[in-house]
């Protein structure tokens, strides 16, 4: 029986196999036409594959019960046409132990998918969505960014897009005698606006003193940044 359910195993598992690789490719098929129609800004055919290649796991996942229910209907229907069932139930071979033999392989691709779903599907999906909305934003930025300053403050912003919302920041603050006393960078920021308070919020911030040749540096969150800057000068 050890051979045989090896057997079974092997016909079932390949056409499980085969029958998640066709539903995942119609999968990969209909999203790749679907974000063709999405392509604007730096969300170009290049991207478009990027996103489509991270959506892989997350097709998988969605499409492994189908693939796991076809294929195995399929790996019985082919025994079946090849008469292979009649004679392992010829050879006393009972209808509950070809069952078992057929759902071990299924039981495997089922723990697969848990596995995928569990460890690889967040991280992926987290960066297609980020590949594809950071493609899709309306930068309003000139080519290398620009320069604002305020007092003795100097400061390079990468990227703006049509919100008004801030990435990569980098300010420079100077002292009296011009020289570098701190510099701040942020991965990006929003403004709010509220009834009292208007600021910048920076995120991811790392602060860098600089004193008598030494640095020090701090990693900070969230930060408030109060200045005259706002997205409608923007």
């Amino acid at each position: 029986m050890s051979k045989l359910d090896l057997y079974l195993g092997k016909t079932i598992a390949l056409t499980i196999l085969l029958a998640s690789s066709g539903l995942i490719g119609l999968f990969v098929l209909f999203t790749f036409l679907d974000q063709m129609q999405d392509i604007k800004n730096d969300y170009t055919i290049g991207a478009v594959i990027h996103y489509v290649s991270l959506s892989v796991p997350r097709m998988f996942y969605e499409t492994l019960p189908f693939a796991a229910l076809i294929g195995c209907l399929a790996g019985l229907g082919l025994l079946a046409n090849n008469s292979e069932l009649i004679v392992m139930r010829s050879a006393g071979v009972s209808t509950w132990q070809i069952a078992w033999a057929t759902m071990k392989p299924a039981l495997l691709f089922v723990g697969l998918g848990l596995m995928v779903g569990e460890l690889l599907l967040p991280d992926f999906e987290r960066a297609a969505r980020i590949i594809r909305e950071d493609a899709m934003e309306d930068d309003i930025t000139p080519q290398g960014g620009f320069w604002y300053r305020e007092s003795d403050v100097y400061m390079h912003f990468s990227a703006v897009n049509h919100v008004g919302e801030l990435k990569n920041i980098n300010q420079y603050f100077m002292s009296e005698n011009r020289s570098l006393d701190q510099t701040l960078w942020a991965e990006k920021a929003s403004y709010v606006s509220e009834s009292d308070d208007s600021y910048w919020l920076l995120e991811n911030v790392i602060a860098t003193q600089l004193i008598g040749g030494t640095s020090q540096q701090e990693s900070i969150g969230q930060l408030k940044w109060q200045t005259t800057l706002t997205p409608d000068i923007l």
